[in-house]
């Protein structure tokens, strides 16, 4: 089958995941499928990188570094396709001859997909795991940098008083 490539665009979630690798170097990809890779230069050397539009995978990146101790092939979806969708694109559109995957992740999604923002959770106004910690930062005043009377910060970070005099000779 012969692959057309597309014009890299950025990711539609910001970001993307290694699903698998080929162990195919770039040249070999080109000569199976016709597909053509670029070459560039980032801040750890030289990159071949060759994108596709992947039907439901969307946007698939196959990327190589020719300097890497690895020979072969990375394939990068969006974070939020999975694995398994990825994998099926490639297996039904390349040559058998190409696709001998030397690694796949080992969860079926980016597991970065389950810490969106939405789902860390924060404490809430009277939540605080210490009581100290209710109303403002930790054992603090709201809006100063004061130890709370009583709590945990106030006994550790107590300074002797300041005389007024210190430095100078009676």
């Amino acid at each position: 089958m012969k692959l057309v490539a597309s014009e890299p665009r950025p990711w539609p979630s910001g970001d993307s995941w290694a699903v698998a690798a080929l162990s195919a170097t770039p040249s070999e990809i080109t000569e199976a499928t016709g597909l053509r890779f670029t070459s560039d230069v980032d801040g750890l050397g030289e990159t071949q990188l060759a994108a596709v539009e992947a039907g439901e995978a969307g946007q698939l990146w196959f990327f190589a570094r020719p300097d890497a101790p690895d020979v072969g092939t990375e394939i990068l979806v969006d974070m939020n396709v999975d694995r398994d969708t990825a994998i099926a694109w490639v297996r039904r559109s390349l040559a058998k001859s190409v696709v001998g995957l030397s690694w796949t992740a080992p969860t079926d999604r980016d597991p970065r997909r389950e810490l969106s923002p939405r789902s860390i959770r924060r404490p809430t106004a009277g939540s605080a795991s210490r009581p100290d910690q209710k109303n403002g930062k930790a054992g603090f005043e709201r809006g100063t940098s004061t130890p709370k009377p009583g709590s945990t910060y106030a006994a550790r970070d107590a300074k002797p008083p300041v005389s007024s005099r210190a430095g100078t000779l009676p």
